[in-house]
């Protein structure tokens, strides 16, 4: 059993790079699910690798500072054709945010002209 959400939006320069996507009705997950990023789209001047954080995975360790990541993944368009899951912590939500940073310990923004997209892949484990 799995399922897509789309995560899609602008960048703003002064603020960070947040996707958000709301739902009329909550989605309540039974038993245990992993989320990983499929597809993303995310044009920058520069090619750099970019970190996705997501408020409804668990949380790692990055430089022992807990985070929310996804995944890293490159910049411009790109297909994952072997994603990596993260573990699901939250089972009821009815909205979900994609922050989308150049680097983790950095809150600078991704300063990009066009739209910025990012296919999040829920499976049961």
């Amino acid at each position: 059993m799995s399922f897509h959400i789309v995560a899609s939006g602008k960048s703003v320069n002064e603020e960070n790079t947040i996707l958000k996507v709301e739902f009329s009705k909550p989605f309540r997950l039974r038993g245990e699910w992993e989320v990983g990023i499929i597809s993303s789209s995310i044009e920058t001047k520069d090619p750099v690798m970019l970190w996705v954080i997501c408020n409804v995975v668990d949380f790692t360790l990055v430089n022992n500072v807990p985070m929310q990541v996804v995944d890293i993944v490159p910049s411009g368009l790109k297909k994952n054709i072997k994603p990596a899951y993260v573990r699901g912590v939250k089972k009821t939500f009815s909205s979900i945010n994609v922050e989308v940073r150049a680097d983790y310990n950095s809150e600078a923004s991704i300063k990009s002209d066009k739209d910025i997209t990012c296919v999040l892949h829920f499976r049961k484990t």
